[in-house]
C-alpha cells in the first residue's frame, strides 16, 4: 500500500501522475433512495492508478473475487425498497 500511495497525486485536479488518492463520501449499503446509498458518516478512501502504477496493482494481487452477483443482489434490494 505505501508503495502505491508514494505514487499517487492526492486531493483533486493536478494530473500528469500515475494514480490520485482523495477522499469520498462513505457509503452505508443498508440505507438508500432507491437511487443510490445514503451518504455515512465519516469518509472512504478512492485510489485510482493507470499505467504501469496499476500494473504493480495487478501483479501484487493476492486473489480477485467476483463480486458481481453480489452487487446485483444489492441493487435489487434498494430499488425494492
Amino acid at each position: 500500500v505505501a508503495e502505491i500511495l508514494s505514487r499517487c497525486a492526492h486531493g483533486h485536479g493536478g494530473g500528469g501522475t500515475e494514480g490520485r488518492v482523495q477522499w469520498d463520501p462513505a457509503r452505508d449499503l443498508m440505507k438508500g433512495d432507491g437511487k443510490e446509498p445514503h451518504k455515512a458518516p465519516g469518509r472512504a478512501i478512492q485510489i485510482g492508478m493507470k499505467g504501469a502504477l496499476s500494473q504493480f496493482y495487478v501483479n501484487s494481487a493476492v486473489s480477485i473475487e467476483d463480486v458481481t452477483a453480489l452487487a446485483d443482489r444489492v441493487r435489487v434490494a434498494h430499488l425494492d425498497g
